[in-house]
């Protein structure tokens, strides 16, 4: 199977948007004071050990490419003028994945509760 000239440009477009994304992410958290983090959230989703910043970057990265991939095949069907594509491509990601996120952050804090009590005991 080969991947189109298109595809290839557009996975490769969003990983570095999301290596980009992930460099600057704690340069945000005391702007925005949120200590939200996409590559923790993924990485510790995978992995409790000390690798889960490794693991989150990839993971990142990877949903970053696929991303790109498909807006770069998606955006020019779409009905939405030019300069509005990635905006509305980017706001439906997040409002279709900011419900999730919300159940993920709530499990992995439930689960390193509890791993901190399990070592207390």
């Amino acid at each position: 199977m080969t991947l189109s000239k298109r595809t290839t440009n557009g996975a490769i477009a969003g990983g570095i948007a999301s290596l980009v994304w992930a460099i600057t992410e704690p340069l945000d958290k005391p702007v925005f004071n949120c200590e939200y983090s996409d590559v923790e959230l993924l990485g510790k989703a995978v992995t409790r050990g000390r690798l889960w910043p490794i693991a989150g970057l990839i993971q990142h990265l990877l949903n970053g490419a696929l991303f790109g991939a498909v807006y770069a095949n998606v955006a020019p069907k779409t009905p939405v003028p030019a300069p509005l594509r990635g905006v509305a491509a980017g706001m439906t990601e997040h409002l279709a994945s900011w419900p999730a996120v919300g159940l993920a952050v709530g499990a992995i804090s439930s689960s390193e509760g509890s791993s901190a009590q399990s070592r207390r005991n």
